[in-house]
């Protein structure tokens, strides 16, 4: 009997852990059912949802103040290690731009959720000087952009401006640097300027370590072309396309730059399409290589882009092209990649302003086309996922920029809905990416 009654009470306790195990999964499986709805909010439009949702990482980085920096020029051919100090990342979704003038270029950010802006730096509107190529890092911590001929970093809240790199006056020359890309990791920075020994060399290739100041030619431009530097791939290739700058005219080459490698044997080619090559993007995995290109007409200075319009995807190394996208009536002009949605902007060509021109928005399957902002909008030129949609992916940024008029700048809910315009001005704007305030 006593055995039995072990047995018995043995198999009472197998049973209640059962129970209470059933009990355990159960509502473990409706917390995970209820966490994603959670997540799927905290990616809508209202913006207090956004803050509270980022409020733990925030809380994680203690803000330091910047050391002192330098924005006087390095050396001839030499640069300087960038100068850095935490800042806490902060709930607000904060788009950064650059508002040029005539007289003025300013660095700003526009805080979605205060609707506040804020000057960040301010030069002359001069074109030697003015403001170009703004980018925001991986981490949103800095941005990096060129004034002129200087390379120049700052911190988003506008601390520690300092200058990384200048190229040497010389009399007779353009002194400008262009084409500045900023890798993943933040320690590297390619970037174009003139050849020493003026045309019809084209532009020379060099590329910044940020952490240490060494400076290094990586490629030169043939005679009468350029190279157009396009985006990262990792931290150790940059892809790129070739130009004739007289024209404008895209070669049908799409080229990878192994910044790594000796400069005369770290090129190979990727990619040739027919047509004209008007954009490339690269999946944030590195694996997949987007390429968009529409029809091109040059009627008297200016460029006309016409239907027909592709859009294809193939791997990032080369290989057999895959139809996303193909249209024979719009000309799509420009594309950017947000995670696993496709931005992409359109125009009708036979409208100033044609009824399907703007933004629109598509899954990367070429289904479940949105449109998001009406008019002749501009994206970021910068890569990056968060140069043309917020860190918590429920903003875009984008720019209507018509023929005639002022321009404007708007933030709109990435899920659809109505945008926000933040300023409407004659000056020319320019998105350099999202961070956080």
């Amino acid at each position: 009997m006593k055995a039995l009654y072990n047995v018995q009470r043995r198999t009472a306790l197998v049973r209640r852990r059962t129970l209470i195990t059933t009990l355990l999964l159960l509502v473990s499986s409706a917390l995970l059912v209820l966490l994603p709805a959670c997540g799927s909010q905290s990616a809508g439009v209202d913006t207090t949802a956004v803050s509270t949702s980022r409020g733990v990482m925030a809380a994680s980085i203690i803000t330091k103040a910047m050391p002192p920096t330098q924005t006087s020029c390095p050396a001839n051919g030499q640069g300087r290690p960038a100068v850095t100090a935490p800042l806490a990342a902060g709930n607000h979704q904060v788009v950064v731009y650059v508002d040029t003038s005539s007289t003025k270029s300013m660095l700003k950010s526009y805080d979605v959720f205060t609707r506040q802006t804020a000057t960040l730096v301010s030069v002359s509107g001069n074109a030697q000087v003015a403001l170009t190529n703004a980018q925001v890092s991986t981490d949103g911590q800095y941005v990096l952009f060129l004034s002129g001929r200087k390379l120049q970093m700052i911190r988003k809240d506008g601390q520690g401006l300092q200058t990384l790199y200048c190229y040497p006056q010389r009399t007779g020359a353009p002194s400008n640097l262009t084409n500045l890309l900023w890798s993943p990791n933040q320690q590297l920075a390619v970037f174009e300027e003139p050849p020493a020994q003026g045309g019809p060399a084209g532009p020379v290739v060099r590329l910044l370590n940020l952490s240490n100041g060494h400076v290094q030619t990586i490629a030169h431009s043939g005679e009468h072309v350029a190279i157009q530097l396009e985006a990262w791939s990792g931290n150790t290739q940059v892809y790129y396309t070739i130009y004739a700058p007289p024209m404008m005219a895209l070669y049908n080459n799409v080229y990878a730059l192994n910044v790594m490698a000796p400069a005369d044997k770290n090129s190979r080619e990727i990619a040739s399409i027919v047509g004209n090559l008007w954009d490339m993007n690269l999946t944030p995995d590195g694996q997949t290589l987007i390429l968009s290109q529409c029809a091109d007409v040059l009627s008297g200075s200016q460029h006309q882009q016409l239907s027909p319009s592709l859009i294809t995807a193939q791997a990032a190394n080369g290989g057999t092209l895959r139809l996303i996208y193909g249209s024979h009536v719009h000309a799509v002009v420009q594309t950017r990649l947000a995670n696993q949605t496709l931005l992409l902007v359109v125009r009708d060509s036979t409208y100033l302003v044609g009824p399907q021109d703007g933004l629109w928005k598509m899954n990367l399957a070429g289904t479940d086309l949105t449109s998001l902002l009406h008019g002749h909008i501009v994206l970021a030129d910068i890569h990056t996922a968060w140069a043309n949609v917020s860190r918590s992916g429920a903003f875009y940024a984008a720019v209507n920029r018509p023929l005639q008029g002022a321009s404007e700048a708007y933030v709109g809910p990435f899920n659809g809905g109505t945008p926000i315009r933040f300023i409407a001005t004659n000056d020319t704007i320019a998105i350099a990416g999202w961070t956080t305030r």
